[in-house]
């Protein structure tokens, strides 16, 4: 049994509840988030395939550099930097464009050794007995070995180096 309030009686029969908007706000919620989540990771990979090609073009411009500089040095000295030497002794310390550059300290090849896309140095390995040499990327994490992001990325004497 119920009172209506319009018509003043008592009625009876069932109850009807009122209709609540609120679990259906609750559902539209719940679908906006998850489109909204959906095209966030279709973004973030998007995202994340373009940085992977920008890394991959940036070590592979350094390792031009690095190797052009390498040809530089070995047609000037007719070696390869020693493994002591490294890539540092690409890079002399800066002077003014007044001081003169003595002949005994060499020129510089390269203005500063560049450093891969997680900030670390390439590795330079030089092995005395062969005369080759190998320039390496160790990736993300930074060590030998790994995979997909941290996976290494080597150039062993610099085959195909151009000479500016």
């Amino acid at each position: 049994m119920r009172f209506d309030k319009r018509s003043r009686k008592i009625r009876v029969g069932k109850i009807k509840k009122r209709s609540s908007r609120f679990p259906s706000f609750l559902l539209y919620l719940f679908v906006g988030a998850v489109l909204l989540a959906f095209f966030y990771l279709i973004l973030y990979k998007g995202h994340q395939r373009q940085m992977d090609r920008f890394r991959s073009e940036k070590i592979r411009e350094d390792m031009d550099k690095i190797c052009s500089a390498l040809a530089l040095f070995h047609q000037d000295h007719g070696r390869n930097p020693a493994a002591e030497e490294g890539l540092e002794g690409l890079v002399r310390s800066r002077r003014t464009p007044a001081e003169a550059v003595p002949e005994s300290e060499g020129k510089e090849y390269l203005d500063r050794l560049p450093v891969d896309p997680w900030g670390s140095p390439y590795v330079y390995e030089f092995l005395p007995g062969s005369g080759s040499f190998t320039v390496t990327c160790w990736g993300a994490d930074r060590r030998p070995g790994g995979t997909g992001e941290a996976s290494d990325t080597a150039r062993e004497g610099c085959k195909g180096a151009s000479v500016p």
